[in-house]
């Protein structure tokens, strides 16, 4: 059985050729605890700088399937990827001019790094839904097949092998 992890680009931040940094994304959490619903937080997160990739915002996240109703309490995790029955949900940004090419050590909870053929190619066992908010970037399969997404494409990556470059300039 696969499990859920939803992840999405956007140009959060500028870049330059020293320094690439990315602005925090607001996040409010509706909750319905009591049967009547709440704001249950509303808060900036922060991004987390992720070598070979750009920026990474963890959005919200659980190990588990939700369960209803719900506090709006986010419980926590440790893995990039969750298990079975978990989901995460990202915003990724990958700077312009870039290929993605993330350290196997930062791909943790099941993901596996290829170590040969084309830069940053890698699989996890998730369904993944990337949905480009602005730029362009490049999906590239094992095959060598290269799927160009534009602003408001989604793909959807059902445990394949695959790789990203930013070959725009914009972040995406």
């Amino acid at each position: 059985m696969r499990h859920l992890k939803l992840a999405a680009a956007l140009v959060l931040g500028t870049t330059s050729s020293m320094a690439w940094a990315a602005d925090p994304v607001r996040r409010v959490v509706i909750a319905q605890p009591d049967g009547i619903s709440i704001v249950a937080s509303d808060e900036m997160v922060a991004p987390t700088d992720m070598a070979g990739v750009g920026a990474l915002h963890t959005m919200w996240g659980n190990d588990t399937a939700a369960t209803f109703p719900d506090d709006g309490t986010q419980s926590g995790f440790e893995t990039l990827y969750p298990p079975v029955g978990g989901f995460r949900v990202y915003i990724a940004t990958y700077p312009a001019g870039q290929e993605v090419t993330p350290e196997a050590k930062s791909l943790t909870g099941g993901a596996e790094l290829k170590s040969e053929g084309i830069p940053g190619m890698h699989k996890s066992d998730t369904t993944d839904f990337d949905m480009v908010l602005s730029g362009t970037v490049d999906c590239i399969l094992s095959d060598g097949t290269v799927v160009t997404l534009n602003k408001g494409d989604t793909i959807v990556l059902n445990g394949a092998d695959h790789a990203w470059r930013n070959t725009g300039t914009e972040d995406a």
